[in-house]
């Protein structure tokens, strides 16, 4: 019976080792994200510094349009 307890406990524990680990890369998964999502709009704000259109900018990094305009209003 003891066994029995133990090996449900295991796997348990087992089972929310991994939701944690799922919660964890996930979170991780945000955060990379997140920071492209900065990286590319500082460089489009470089880009456009130096006098580069926001079509162009927006083609060079793959962003859309409407946010390359923004970014420019912005600077």
């Amino acid at each position: 019976m003891k066994r029995i307890i133990d090996e449900e406990a295991a796997k348990r524990e087992a089972e929310l080792n991994i939701q944690e680990a799922k919660q964890k890369a996930e979170q991780k998964v945000e955060q990379t994200v997140k920071e492209a999502k900065e990286h590319n709009e500082e460089i489009a704000r470089r880009l456009l510094t130096k006098g580069m259109s926001v079509k162009e900018v927006a083609e060079i990094i793959d962003l859309d349009v409407d946010r390359v305009r923004k970014i420019k209003l912005d600077m």
